[in-house]
């Protein structure tokens, strides 16, 4: 698998939404990838210079939405989750960019169609092992899949119980299983590793974070996107 293409795998793990509470209704998360790679060479060169990249969870009146630039913003993706459940995903590969929308019931009909690997999970915990991240108290958890289709997927995170909400940060893993909510997060594909620390949570959301500007960007389905991402190559034709 090309460059790319695992980056956009493994940055796509990491567009989910956010379901607070009503006490905190509103919440603006910022995260850093704090450390990633590969066991190919060639990878984990390229790999590296996504160390420090910072990204943004916004979450308000229902809607949540994550903002990531990479590669010193040659790679653009904000996934946006509205209030009804539809998703629509702003993807920037170096100026080519691309729209993708999905109503809940499309997202649902996927979810049925396609076989979850990640849906159960077994989930270890560890209250000797604490670290304070971004000012609140954390203990460790792993969790790995039931399923052998998953392969070696594994997460190791610290996760904090003062933090009231429940979460799909990370696409396709049902956060509401875990006992609190984690401010840092390890994941192992097998291709790659990526770690992402919170660096700062804050109770508002900046004025007009969610209007999103879509000149430019091609309308098409996720089915669309994928077979798109499929003939690119990983390459993305550039």
């Amino acid at each position: 698998m090309k460059f790319i293409q695992t980056l956009v795998i493994a940055c796509l793990l990491f567009t989910g939404a956010l379901t607070a509470q009503d006490e905190m209704s509103e919440m603006h998360i910022q995260m850093e990838i704090s450390s990633i790679e590969s066991s190919n060479p060639e990878m984990a060169a390229q790999f590296e210079m996504m160390k420090g990249t910072e990204y943004a969870i916004y979450h308000k009146d229902g809607k949540s939405l994550t903002d990531m630039s990479l590669m010193g913003g040659m790679i653009g993706i904000k996934n946006l989750v509205d209030a009804d459940g539809g998703m629509n995903m702003f993807f920037d590969a170096m100026g080519n960019k691309m729209h993708i929308e999905s109503t809940k019931m499309e997202l649902d009909k996927m979810k049925a169609e396609n076989p979850n690997p990640l849906a159960d999970l077994n989930i270890e915990y560890d209250k000797s092992d604490t670290k304070s991240i971004a000012g609140y108290e954390c203990y460790k958890m792993k969790a790995t899949s039931k399923d052998p289709d998953a392969g070696d997927f594994a997460i190791d995170a610290y996760i904090t119980e003062e933090i009231d909400i429940k979460a799909s940060v990370i696409q396709g893993v049902d956060l509401s299983e875990f006992a609190g909510f984690p401010l840092e997060i390890n994941v192992d594909m097998g291709i790659a590793t990526m770690g992402f620390t919170t660096t700062e949570l804050k109770d508002e959301v900046p004025a007009g974070v969610f209007d999103i500007d879509t000149k430019g960007y091609k309308k098409m389905t996720m089915e669309e996107f994928a077979e798109t991402m499929g003939a690119m190559g990983g390459g993305f034709g550039f």
